[in-house]
């Protein structure tokens, strides 16, 4: 007994994860001198965030390490501007898929979204129409107007996390890095976002350095409770 609860304490307390499965009871007791622990692990719901991919008039796919973080989230948000419905309806087949219009689709989808994740609402919209593009006083009216606490949006082809008024603006940037309006080509980028049963956030924005090939975390914000609790960073 002894043996199976001191390899139970190793496997439970070496680090704590998140899991896509129910919680585990927490609870603490002993067994001689052998105190053991179950931990509870929060459940975590993760949201992959791309935007701007323009296939195939700019550019010809999303980076292969992007679809591998599409495929491990919870839900995928594209915020618009896919350019083709062919390359729609191909990330719609693949992954559970939240997509609204960009200036550039010409195809029958809706201007915005909504959703709620762990009692967070969330709303996505493209962008196009904001002037300058990504005025973060704007963004924060159509996040009051979708009657939502985080906005994910895109158009500007620069991923940012932001907050203005009490709204969090996300945007991931173009997940193949090309340029459009007054931005120039750059390292595709996408974005994560992990949701926790008590509505904490934790956003990531990852790039593809176009000559290394690696991908990196180049910005990271943890809100908890909405309210940020953790350090922004950045490449040099």
């Amino acid at each position: 007994m002894e043996g199976y609860l001191s390899s139970l304490i190793h496997a439970t307390s070496s680090k704590i994860f998140s899991l896509k499965t129910p919680p585990h009871t927490h609870s603490v007791g002993r067994y001689g001198l052998l105190e053991y622990k179950f931990f509870t692990y929060s459940l975590i719901t993760m949201i992959a965030v791309i935007s701007d991919s323009h296939i195939p008039k700019r550019a010809e796919k999303i980076p292969e390490e992007f679809h591998e973080k599409l495929e491990k989230a919870d839900k995928t948000v594209h915020c618009g501007d896919f350019e083709s419905e062919e390359k729609y309806q191909e990330l719609k087949e693949k992954y559970d898929i939240i997509g609204v219009k960009g200036n550039c689709d010409f195809f029958d989808i809706s201007a915005s979204e909504k959703l709620t994740i762990n009692d967070v609402e969330f709303g996505v919209y493209h962008g196009a129409g904001i002037n300058p593009r990504g005025h973060h006083p704007t963004l924060s009216k159509t996040a009051d107007t979708l009657n939502v606490e985080v906005l994910f949006h895109g158009h500007t082809h620069q991923q940012e996390i932001a907050e203005h008024e009490g709204k969090i603006l996300l945007n991931p940037g173009s997940c193949t890095g090309v340029g459009g309006g007054s931005s120039s080509e750059k390292n595709p980028s996408m974005m994560t976002v992990e949701v926790t049963e008590k509505g904490e956030l934790e956003v990531k924005i990852y790039e593809k350095d176009t000559e290394s090939e690696e991908i990196l975390v180049s910005e990271k914000k943890d809100f908890d409770g909405l309210n940020t609790s953790l350090q922004i960073f950045h490449l040099e």
